[in-house]
């Protein structure tokens, strides 16, 4: 079970920070603080639609990524620009 931590709603490609509220004891029996998470929802281009869980830091290492290699990001087209 997930904890949305904003009002965003939720819709495809949309980041939404969540909370773990069922976090499971680790190792040293100690609960730690619920961690926060981005769920994103993706479609594949085979149509198939997931939920993904990326930590904040997973997030930056990605956006970094693209900055690094800017021939590699697909453009958006004029149309959806202006709808976005």
């Amino acid at each position: 079970m997930a904890e949305k931590l904003t009002s965003a709603a939720v819709k495809p490609g949309h980041l939404v920070p969540v909370r773990n509220l069922q976090r499971k004891k680790l190792k040293s029996n100690h609960l730690l603080g619920a961690p926060s998470y981005v769920a994103v929802w993706v479609e594949h281009p085979d149509g198939t639609e997931e939920c993904l869980l990326l930590t904040p830091h997973q997030i930056k290492v990605a956006s970094a990524r693209a900055k690094k290699n800017p021939e590699d990001v697909p453009a958006k087209g004029w149309l959806q620009d202006l709808l976005d």
